[in-house]
């Protein structure tokens, strides 16, 4: 059973090795729910890449909002409510993780500057998960209020593509760090046996 008023309490925080191959399998799950192959995704450029996340980002705010609804009501275990909502939830953040990533490759004009980005993503998810928010900025972390900052990071990435382009990267990266903290939420509840 649940039993922490906030979900991310539930799971126990990740070193950064862990949470880079939480990224990497983020990525490559996303496949599933985006059905593009790699090639055409990276293709279709990284504004397309951004307007696409952007709709799916919508879509995990409303699953994440859900959750967080559902959680405290369903004390059965394995609720069939609560894994379907784990499950959406899972497959959207990482084809948002998926479309991020590509989006952050397109923009990279170095290898180097991929790297610096995923570091970034990997340590703001951190951040989430071992309860680091208020230094990030952000109120308390129930799943939504991430996924809303996650939304909003990367409408300030679309805002400065204009205006301050060496910004973008660094918007996409803690966007996506903070999906990636969505992803890892729904996997670990999932993964655990019992996550109602």
């Amino acid at each position: 059973m649940l039993t922490a008023t906030n979900l991310f309490d539930e799971i126990e925080a990740r070193d950064e090795p862990a949470l880079a191959q939480m990224l990497a399998d983020a990525v490559a799950h996303g496949a599933e729910l985006t059905g593009d192959a790699v090639a055409v995704e990276r293709r279709r450029g990284s504004d397309a890449l951004m307007c696409a996340a952007g709709e799916l980002l919508l879509e995990v705010a409303l699953l994440a909002q859900a959750l967080q609804s559902q959680a405290p009501r369903l004390v059965r275990p394995r609720h069939p409510h609560l894994v379907e909502s784990l499950e959406l939830l899972r497959d959207t953040s990482g084809a948002s993780a998926r479309l991020l990533w590509h989006a952050l490759e397109a923009r990279a004009f170095r290898g180097e500057e991929l790297e610096a980005e995923r570091g970034g993503a990997v340590r703001v998810a951190g951040a989430v998960l071992r309860d680091g928010c208020h230094p990030l900025g952000l109120p308390p972390r129930p799943p939504v209020s991430i996924a809303r900052a996650a939304a909003s990071e990367l409408f300030r990435a679309i805002g400065a593509m204009r205006e301050d382009a060496v910004m973008v990267p660094v918007h996409l990266s803690a966007s996506l760090g903070y999906v990636v903290a969505l992803y890892a939420l729904a996997v670990t509840l999932l993964e655990r046996g019992e996550p109602a």
